[in-house]
């Protein structure tokens, strides 16, 4: 295993995570909020 490729994967996989964690957070504020 190259240290770059473990290092690619970890940044893919935690923006992954991290954007739906994102999403998710939004989608819930929009649901929660009153439509304007």
């Amino acid at each position: 295993m190259d240290y770059l490729f473990i290092k690619t994967i970890h940044i893919i996989s935690s923006t992954t995570l991290f954007g739906t964690g994102i999403g998710t957070a939004v989608f819930m504020w929009w649901q929660i909020k009153p439509v304007i």
